[in-house]
């Protein structure tokens, strides 16, 4: 009897609060603190992309210059299983910029080189490398953030913010040498490293 009573008094809140939520009268509502722009205004983070032997430049339209080198890579002692394939990564910031008829600030751009091969599936390296013609792809992604508000009246800072990767395609005039066919199905999708090791 007690055990019943015990389940009724832990349920009933609970179906209290599910019939109260179905009632029409009764309404959650929820409203975040700063507004987010919709993704169709998230410009894309470089104005203008350029990926050569030694990284990638990518210059924003907050004026931003960002350069990230590809990683240096020993590969015998990857290859030894002494290490993983390294990574690299750089944050860059400014602080205000007005472009256009918007107002921007607190602005933030990170670049990140990523091995195409998961750390996971590094222990087979030896098996695939002399396919890749003793080379290593590796994949850029990127992620930004700013607050946006409108110059003439500006009652509230937005925050934006935005993934996503850069893929040969997206760069232009790409040597054919860096674009990075890893899955030799016609379509790179990676960039091949310049600075390795043997």
């Amino acid at each position: 009897m007690f055990k019943l009573n015990l389940q009724f008094v832990i349920l009933l809140p609970v179906s209290l609060f599910f019939v109260l939520l179905a009632n029409s009268d009764f309404q959650v509502k929820e409203r975040p603190a700063v507004e987010s722009e919709p993704e169709a205004d998230i410009p894309a983070p470089c104005a203008e992309l350029q990926v050569i032997s030694v990284g990638a430049v990518c210059r924003s339209r907050f004026g931003i210059v960002a350069r990230l080198d590809f990683p240096e890579v020993d590969l015998r002692s990857v290859l030894a299983g002494g290490e993983y394939l390294p990574q690299a990564k750089a944050v860059f910031t400014t602080e205000e910029r007005t472009v256009g008829d918007k107002a921007y600030r607190n602005i933030a751009l990170h670049l990140r080189w990523e091995p195409a091969t998961p750390e996971f599936l590094q222990i087979y390296l030896n098996d695939y490398i002399p396919y890749w013609g003793n080379q290593v792809p590796y994949r850029l992604f990127w992620n930004t953030s700013y607050e946006v508000c409108s110059v003439e009246s500006c009652n509230e800072w937005a925050l934006v913010s935005g993934i996503g990767e850069f893929l040969p395609s997206d760069v232009g005039a790409l040597q054919s040498d860096l674009a990075a066919d890893i899955n030799f199905n016609g379509v790179p999708v990676a960039f091949w490293n310049t600075r390795v090791s043997p």
